[in-house]
């Protein structure tokens, strides 16, 4: 339906973005990547318009700011699909120009450097997520990774953060056990592993 409204309407950028961004849930990234970029050009080409008139965008629900971020954002998560993820980390860099406290930004961004085994820059970029109290997942994988490279002080210290009623707490319980045998806190790994049963 999307497609037919932007081949008889006038060029919209948010015909554009909904086009992309329903493309990324069927798992089109390539069409997804191309509405969005064409989102993306429309709303620039309309930026100049507004300059050149003066317009006012406040009758907007979205700052045209705000929609920028939110185009970027799902051409990160096309190009990521694509497994062009030095591509994807640009266009999530973008978002965080507009919205810095989105933290599932950061993660996406560190999925992406973890695909390109890049594990100290996921690092960087799990920490400044950690922000995020309910994203346990998050504080999972950040704590796997210090145990894999063999920080287990703060592999406990991330783990310990997960909250007990979550489902995932499996998987936390997991790695600080194993965390805290290298740290030999025995009683603290049996805790754990005792909890896991």
């Amino acid at each position: 339906h999307y497609r037919m409204i932007s081949a008889l309407l006038p060029p919209s950028v948010f015909i554009a973005y909904n086009t992309g961004y329903l493309h990324c849930f069927v798992g089109k990234y390539r069409e997804a990547y191309k509405q969005l970029k064409n989102a993306l050009k429309i709303m620039q080409k309309e930026k100049r318009g507004q300059k050149e008139e003066g317009g006012d965008s406040k009758q907007k629900r979205l700052t045209p700011e705000e929609l920028e971020a939110m185009i970027h954002f799902y051409m990160g998560y096309a190009l990521y699909h694509l497994g062009k993820y030095i591509h994807a980390v640009r266009h999530y860099e973008k978002v965080l120009e507009t919205k810095p406290d989105l933290t599932v930004v950061y993660k996406n961004i560190a999925r992406a450097y973890l695909s390109l085994e890049m594990r100290d820059k996921a690092i960087e970029y799990l920490e400044k997520g950690r922000n995020d109290l309910r994203d346990n997942t998050m504080r999972i994988v950040l704590g796997s990774i210090y145990y894999q490279k063999g920080e287990t002080k703060k592999a406990l210290e991330v783990l310990d953060e997960v909250a007990k009623a979550d489902e995932k707490q499996v998987e936390a319980l997991k790695w600080k056990g194993k965390s805290a045998i290298r740290e030999k806190m025995f009683d603290k790994a049996e805790e754990c592993f005792t909890e896991l049963v």
